[in-house]
């Protein structure tokens, strides 16, 4: 369908073509147009420099040095190394007469080709290869970082260059620069982080042995770096542990009496049932797994046994000998009704650094089955357990000792769980969160994880009720269960019955604007008690109120306001005095005294989010392009955006001297001219941050939380 010029546009804005997206459909196409113009070059040129390499390597020449490729690289490829083969002939290989292919053709046939042609040949010819690694992207840009000179280069997202990618990845390529943008020259494969430190010691130690710098390391020895990239032979663990898998197998002759006791026993959970089969874990170390991306949570246990009841016979297994020797104990029970077919113990080697540990997850409603993945990698990300591989210190010693060895720790598994989840469920719209453990340690962001420097995750230990029908009874006797929104793990929390107590003495015979302010309120509070970890009243001391009040509640909004402010300040005066009275916490006096102390500020936030909100995007389609879109609608002529956690050390003026809170460097940027009267030092703007082309000045552009931090 042609649009014309004067038709609606069909964004939808209600604006004319011509006014509103005809300009921008035309620097796509315009795009578009050179970028395939490009590559219809590269194939033509790549086609000549082929043909004239071919034209020298006969066959006793040719065999020869495709043997010597399949040597060198360890015959990793088997049948799939011709396109790396042919890659080393045109641009590492050094002929007899001391040139590279791409050079010997470029002195050959430079003069024969077409001024365009010749110049993408002295392009080519100046490359130098780079290791280079993702650490970016966007819906429409990836970017690289050469790891050894620093520099970051843009990478356009097309089908001839590269795709969405994994967080981390890293390979060996040429970039060839065209205009604004880098596109990879020739065959390439981007592989896991872990493989890149393999790689970076490699060329470490030839560059000592041969007394070259990396980049000659690089060309002369591309082969062997190939391979140390692509290849699975890891060094041998000589640190390796025995394991021991018990099995057991029974002949059942009272089946129906041996499933009565298993489906009864409180250590067991039927995970399967089926006409033919039943299968029965054993669960144990149950924990809760919240995320502030998803409305609702997963349960997450250690499985210490499996046993499975097909036909007449019982099928048992456990690594845990501990465990074995109480499952023996139990079958005592029913010692008649079974006789034991076979017992073995299967021996197993596993490297030292691996941890044995089967885990059953299960996501709750509303939460997307591959969460139960994320769940999974909080519990082994253990910051202050012994890691073997580094010399038993902790993630929290080498963030302290080693930032760089905790990096490439916090990339390797960022990188695994997400390979994971890409394999078994697809793309998905929430990767998994590596921020919340890495602001815990003191380690760079991850820019690859939703919801940046705001995404917050937590593991809570929990003390599940031993049947169902136990957490259904706990429920039923209150209609407030359900109305604040508790899940059946929630009614056994420290909190839950006092929770529900005050609620019910605050709006017994109130009116609904009354209840609906406490609802609201106390969920909210509920919320911050769930994030937070908190397990008991003793841990909610005065410090965990000043964040309350400052912080933890209006972090969780991306838009506040006076009203709610008051409501929320009200609330929580109100459960202090409550809980001073029933002996809980005994600091009425003192969360009195921190409200008034604070009520002026957490208002000026909430007015500061009217003057500075000019427009909002929905979460679930937010993005910088988008955010880039808007700002061009309001004629900011942005061109430059970055996000940041701010904290404000000094007003100036029309702006504010601020510290970024996740590099530590300071900075200024402007407000509008309605929000300076409202600013306080202490105060954190987590924002985006621009500014136009013509000048060097930041602005605010886009907030998205607002809080008063306390040192």
């Amino acid at each position: 369908m042609t649009v014309g010029r004067n038709d609606p546009c069909p964004c939808g804005s209600g604006k004319k073509y011509k006014k509103c997206c005809m300009n921008k459909d035309q620097v796509v196409e315009l795009e578009m147009f050179i970028e395939e113009k490009f590559y219809k070059q590269k194939e033509a040129l790549v086609g000549k420099l082929n043909e004239f390499l071919l034209a020298y390597l006969t066959m006793n020449i040719y065999a020869p040095l495709e043997a010597e490729f399949n040597r060198r690289t360890g015959h990793i490829f088997e049948k799939n190394s011709k396109g790396f083969f042919l890659f080393w002939l045109h641009f590492f290989y050094r002929y007899d007469n001391g040139l590279r292919g791409i050079e010997w053709f470029l002195a050959e046939e430079g003069n024969r080709l077409t001024s365009e042609e010749r110049k993408m040949t002295e392009r080519w010819a100046k490359m130098k290869p780079q290791l280079l690694q993702v650490v970016d992207q966007t819906e429409k840009i990836v970017t690289v970082i050469d790891c050894y000179t620093k520099q970051s280069f843009q990478l356009p997202k097309s089908k001839g260059n590269i795709q969405d990618v994994l967080p981390w990845v890293s390979t060996i390529g040429l970039l060839e620069q065209v205009n604004d943008s880098h596109y990879f020259n020739g065959i390439r494969a981007l592989v896991s982080p872990k493989a890149l430190t393999k790689v970076k010691q490699l060329i470490e130690n030839l560059t000592a042995e041969n007394k070259m710098d990396y980049e000659q390391v690089m060309v002369e020895y591309y082969p062997e770096i190939l391979a140390a990239f692509h290849s699975n032979d890891l060094e041998k663990n000589h640190n390796d542990k025995e394991v021991t898998l018990y099995h057991y197998k029974y002949d059942l002759l009272d089946k129906l009496s041996v499933e009565n006791y298993f489906e009864n026993d409180p250590d067991f959970v039927v995970e399967q049932s089926k006409t033919d089969k039943k299968r029965f874990i054993w669960l144990s170390d149950t924990s809760v797994y919240t995320d502030n991306q998803v409305n609702g949570e997963v349960v997450v246990a250690r499985v210490n046994a499996t046993i499975e009841i097909k036909e007449d016979t019982l099928s048992y297994s456990s690594y845990d000998s501990d465990i074995t020797e109480k499952f023996l104990h139990k079958l005592n029970t029913v010692e008649e009704s079974v006789k034991l077919l076979d017992q073995r113990n299967e021996k197993k080697i596993l490297p030292d650094n691996f941890e044995m540990q089967q885990l059953v997850a299960n996501p709750g409603k509303g939460v997307p089955d591959y969460f139960s993945v994320y769940a999974q990698t909080m519990i082994l990300i253990k910051p202050d357990e012994p890691l073997p591989e580094y010399n038993n210190q902790s993630l929290r010693e080498l963030a302290q000792n080693d930032k760089d060895t905790a990096e490439n720790w916090f990339r390797n598994m960022e990188y695994e769980v997400n390979n994971v989840v890409e394999e078994h469920f697809g793309n998905v719209d929430i990767s998994p969160d590596f921020n919340t453990p890495r602001k815990e340690l003191g380690l760079p962001l991850s820019p690859f994880v939703t919801g940046g420097s705001e995404r917050v995750s937590r593991m809570i230990r929990v003390d599940m009720p031993s049947s169902q029908n136990e957490r259904i009874s706990l429920k039923k006797d209150s209609p407030a269960y359900d109305i604040l929104g508790f899940t059946d793990r929630m009614v056994t929390a420290f909190y839950a019955e006092d929770i529900i107590a005050f609620y019910e003495d605050k709006t017994a015979g109130k009116a609904k604007a009354t209840e609906r302010k406490y609802r609201n309120t106390i969920r909210d509070i509920i919320d911050v008690l769930e994030i937070r970890g908190v397990t008991s009243w003793e841990q909610c001391d005065l410090k965990f109120f000043e964040r309350l009040i400052t912080e933890d509640i209006v972090r969780m909004y991306t838009y506040i306001t006076k009203s709610y402010i008051k409501a929320i300040l009200a609330t929580i005066k109100s459960l202090a005095k409550w809980l001073a009275e029933h002996k809980k916490v005994m600091l009425e006096k003192e969360i009195d005294q921190l409200v008034k102390q604070y009520e002026p500020t957490m208002i000026k936030i909430a007015q500061l989010w009217e003057s500075e909100t000019i427009f909002q995007i929905p979460e679930e389609t937010f993005s910088k392009e988008i955010l880039m879109e808007k700002l061009a609608e309001l004629d900011k002529n942005i061109t430059t955006l970055k996000k940041g956690r701010y904290k404000v050390l000094e007003v100036e003026g029309q702006g504010v001297s601020v510290v970024n809170m996740d590099d530590n460097l300071e900075e200024k940027f402007s407000l509008n001219e309605s929000s300076i009267p409202l600013v306080e030092e202490g105060m954190v703007f987590v924002t985006y941050i621009g500014k136009k082309e013509t000048e060097n000045k930041w602005e605010s552009v886009y907030l998205e939380a607002l809080y008063y931090h306390v040192d």
